[in-house]
């Protein structure tokens, strides 16, 4: 536990590195950054921790843009990477206990991603509503990419293998993880949808009914 006076300010700025196609990371607040910000950690003494990030906003085309999204996202998971450690162990117990998340649950999940995908890839030219999810779904990626340089590595990660996949904690993460705990606040509706295991299948006899309120978006 921090001390009530331990309050502590990292600056983070990312630049995207195109021999990579990916970010390398400088320990100061640099506003020509693709994204910079500061990451505060018990605040003011509060106990609570406060990421202040921005992107540029002078952008010249679509892919510059998205590439600022993915920046920012980046920095996010790096900034908080061990934060986000903490805090999924916490919500993978609330929603699923000591079972694994349900296969139907996944399932759903990853047919969930590739349709937004999809929708995103082909209407978001035309339309801002999916050019909106478009750059959502960018950001969401570029937070993954940042925990893993953050506090993983390129070995620790797993391919999408299902029911192969270890979901119990971070060791080994892949984007379904953090898919996870993207749709935390609708995990347990799906999760007794489908009847799967975990602390919410306690929850199914309270109610005459059901309604997924988020079957694609």
């Amino acid at each position: 536990v921090l001390a009530q006076n331990s309050s502590t300010v990292t600056p983070i700025s990312v630049f995207f590195n195109a021999n990579t196609n990916s970010f390398d990371v400088k320990e100061a607040y640099d506003t020509s950054a693709d994204a910079y910000g500061n990451y505060y950690q018990n605040l003011e003494g509060g106990y609570w921790n406060y990421l202040d990030a921005h992107a540029q906003d002078e952008v010249s085309s679509v892919d510059v843009h998205l590439q600022y999204m993915r920046a920012l996202g980046f920095l996010e998971g790096y900034a908080t990477c061990n934060t986000i450690k903490t805090f999924y162990g916490n919500f993978y117990s609330a929603v699923f206990g000591t079972d694994r998340p349900g296969v139907q649950t996944l399932a759903f999940l990853r047919e969930n991603y590739k349709w937004l995908n999809q929708m995103a890839e082909e209407n978001a030219a035309t339309d801002n509503y999916w050019y909106t999810i478009h750059s959502t779904l960018t950001q969401l990626n570029g937070v993954f990419e940042g925990y893993v340089k953050g506090c993983s590595s390129d070995e620790a990660v797993r391919a999408n293998t299902g029911l192969d996949t270890e979901f119990m904690t971070l060791d080994h993460p892949t984007l379904e993880h953090f898919l996870l705990m993207n749709a935390w606040g609708d995990l347990y509706q799906i999760t007794v949808k489908f009847m799967e295991p975990g602390k919410v299948r306690n929850i199914a006899p309270k109610h005459s009914h059901v309604t997924i309120l988020c079957l694609h978006v």
